[in-house]
């Protein structure tokens, strides 16, 4: 009898050890890695209030997730597998960045490290492209060049993303540096800005300004049906948007066709303006920060200093004027131009555009009138081709997409 009380009491005591192994049990749980994995940073819009990031990886432990900035609220759900990131609004200007550490909550060993960074506008880089530069004109059938206003001219921009976007505000730029110039700039601001000298914005339109996925917008020289003076030309009569400047020149007038009117924030010209007919300029569209007037830009974004012309007769130092910089972090998308026998320097930075594209393989080439420089679609036709490489995305020399 007492032999089989003492065999009943081992299994009892076997028993109960079993039943106590857990997680929490040293000879069970996981064990945190030595070095902490460091996610992919992570990119958020001024107004994009909520964002998951998943770290599945996370599961076996039990995680809290920490930052020191006070704008960012952090939130571990779904059974320890997605990081929940509550921001505020981005009402600074600038753009903003938090570090954040996940944490396992019993030894506090740093699981995963993240970086953040939120920036002052509401359209991310490449969301909004630029589509279509027509650039060069259609030349008369009684010259054989166009007419020296280049009202046939235009920009399409289109939206690129997966959402419906406001382009409220988009800066419609053309670049200060001349690619055809061989000119050094000892301090290049390429890097942070991109150098411009006419800002030219989208106004206020209401529901008119919304661009759903997919959808595009004309942005004209002169929104007029242009075949009435020129067959070889188009009808732009139906563009969104046309810029209209209010000459100083009596010879030189510009006319307010219907559409509505881009709002001028600069332009270097005293008379009406034009895009580069030989393709000597870079163009670029931004959006600068909810907060941003056109008297703070005009008093806060000069662009001076000086700059070295190489030139035959030896180095020539210049002055930079009539020019602005618009940071980077507000460009959505550049597109540089050049000649490919005339190319001596990018408008650009290599980080907003790699390359360059172009209509024209000389300078002055009378062949490159009615030709446009239009971006590349994917072979699944779902979106367009932006590498920040225009060499890549833009088809050169291409027939113009109102043309067809």
């Amino acid at each position: 009898m007492k032999l089989k009380f003492f065999s009943l009491a081992l299994a009892a005591a076997a028993a109960l050890t079993c039943a106590s192994c857990s997680d929490d049990d040293p000879a069970t749980a996981p064990i945190p890695p030595t070095k902490p994995h460091v996610l992919t940073d992570l990119y958020i819009r001024s107004n994009e209030a909520k964002t998951e990031v998943q770290i599945p990886e996370a599961a076996p432990f039990q995680c809290v997730a920490e930052t020191t900035a006070d704008w960012l609220k952090l939130n571990i759900t779904n059974g320890n597998t997605v990081l929940e990131l509550t921001a505020e609004p981005n009402l600074t200007g600038e753009e903003r960045k938090a570090d954040i550490v996940v944490k396992e909550t019993q030894g506090g060993v740093t699981l995963y490290e993240l970086s953040v960074a939120q920036s002052a506008i509401d359209i991310l880089s490449g969301e909004i492209v630029l589509k279509e530069i027509f650039f060069t004109s259609n030349a008369l059938p009684s010259t054989g060049k166009p007419d020296k206003f280049h009202g046939d001219q235009y920009f399409i921009i289109a939206n690129n993303s997966k959402r419906s976007i406001d382009v409220t505000g988009l800066m419609i730029m053309e670049g200060k540096i001349n690619s055809a110039l061989d000119s050094e700039y000892p301090d290049d601001i390429r890097p942070q800005y991109t150098p411009v000298q006419t800002v030219y914005c989208i106004p206020k339109n209401g529901d008119k300004n919304i661009l759903n996925p997919g959808d595009q917008m004309i942005i004209a020289n002169n929104a007029t049906d242009h075949t009435k003076t020129n067959p070889n030309s188009f009808d732009l009569s139906g563009a969104n948007y046309e810029w209209y400047d209010e000459s100083s020149n009596d010879r030189f007038q510009d006319t307010d066709y219907p559409a509505d009117n881009l709002d001028i924030w600069y332009t270097y010209s005293l008379t009406v303006w034009s895009l580069h007919d030989r393709g000597f300029q870079g163009y670029a569209i931004a959006l600068p920060p909810a907060n941003m007037t056109k008297e703070t830009f005009l008093a806060d974004y000069k662009w001076e200093g000086e700059y070295i012309m190489h030139s035959p007769v030896g180095d020539i130092s210049m002055q930079i004027s009539q020019a602005y910089k618009v940071p980077n972090a507000w460009v959505l998308d550049a597109v540089n131009l050049a000649v490919p026998s005339a190319m001596k320097i990018l408008s650009f930075d290599q980080s907003q555009d790699a390359g360059y594209t172009y209509c024209g393989n000389i300078d002055m080439d009378p062949e490159r009138y009615g030709k446009s420089v239009r971006r590349k679609t994917s072979a699944d036709g779902q979106s367009l081709i932006d590498t920040n490489n225009s060499t890549n995305d833009f088809e050169p020399n291409a027939k113009p997409s109102l043309a067809m």
